[in-house]
């Protein structure tokens, strides 16, 4: 049975078929190649062309992946900023008109405030005790290695003064 495939083969390469089950046109094609004498050089240029080709792109979409991935990153880590931002500036003493915090991470921020109007005293509608109120237009970047964002808030800002009749008694 071995022997029988080995000559297959050897009547496929020599081109004579002498008989042999499944042998067809579909073989001519398959010998004509092997009688041609190998590859051509122009096909050889091409081929290498064609896997340079492909190299580069593979690696075109590498790079742009992982600067796709970067930005990704900056921008997540801003977005997740922002609460602590907004709490750290509700926190803050609104007389500094412009100041610059580091929020970890690599996220800075840095805001200003202006006074909405100035601010007014005012009594507790519960008991006598008076408060200094104001309102502040805060303004907000933060940025991240090359991402930044800007942002706009206003925070209502109090403070007790006291009770009125303390104040009323006051020389």
């Amino acid at each position: 049975m071995i022997i029988a495939d080995l000559d297959w083969i050897k009547y496929k390469i020599h081109g004579t078929f002498y008989g042999v089950k499944g042998t067809s046109e579909k073989d001519d094609t398959l010998i004509k190649f092997l009688n041609k004498g190998g590859f051509l050089v122009i096909e050889i240029l091409i081929a290498s062309l064609i896997l340079t080709a492909s190299i580069a792109a593979t690696m075109y979409l590498f790079r742009v992946g992982f600067t796709t991935l970067q930005q990704v990153r900056q921008s997540n880590m801003v977005s997740s900023k922002v609460p602590v931002a907004i709490n750290y500036l509700k926190a803050s003493e609104m007389k500094n008109i412009k100041s610059t915090a580091e929020l970890g991470e690599g996220v800075t921020m840095t805001w200003k405030s202006i006074p909405i109007g100035e601010s007014s005293v005012t009594v507790s509608p519960n008991s006598a005790d008076l408060f200094e109120i104001s309102l502040y237009k805060v303004d907000f970047v933060l940025t991240c290695e090359t991402l930044s964002r800007d942002y706009e808030i206003t925070i209502f800002k109090y403070r007790s003064k006291g009770s009125s009749e303390q104040q009323q008694s006051a020389p």
